[in-house]
């Protein structure tokens, strides 16, 4: 922290600061070790949902549609990445945010190829197991 004896005058209506010492030399170290850019959000089981659970995923503030959000505000704001990079970001969550409108309709039809693949691996098992039996 630096701490300037400043004052200040007044000349033909600007107002002017002078320093005592030169601010060339003047630094500053950016910590950003506890600095948090992506916070995940747990979803919780509810009655009041149609679906039984209340998540982040599926609210239209959402800019991803994921399970987390991203924020890179303050990082750009003091400089720790540059305009390229901050808009690199949001171009990605439009991105992620596309390929999740296609994937999430088909969720759920994935979820009955997984139920009948176990189906179908079990009966593979009983029907393996059976010609084993007969075998010996």
């Amino acid at each position: 922290m630096v701490f300037y004896n400043n004052y200040n005058r007044e000349n033909d209506g600007v107002l002017g600061f002078t320093y005592p010492y030169s601010s060339k030399t003047v630094s500053r170290n950016v910590d950003v070790t506890d600095l948090t850019t992506k916070l995940y959000i747990s979803s919780i089981d509810s009655d009041n949902s149609l679906e039984g659970v209340i998540t982040i995923m599926n609210s239209p503030a959402n800019k991803t549609k994921e399970d987390y959000i991203l924020n890179f505000d303050y990082i750009h704001k003091i400089g720790g990445i540059t305009d390229e990079q901050y808009e690199a970001i949001k171009i990605y969550e439009k991105e992620i945010r596309a390929i999740n409108d296609i994937l999430i309709p088909l969720q759920s039809e994935l979820e009955a190829f997984e139920t009948k693949k176990i189906e179908v691996e079990a009966k593979l098992t009983t029907y393996t197991n059976s010609i084993k039996l007969d075998q010996e």
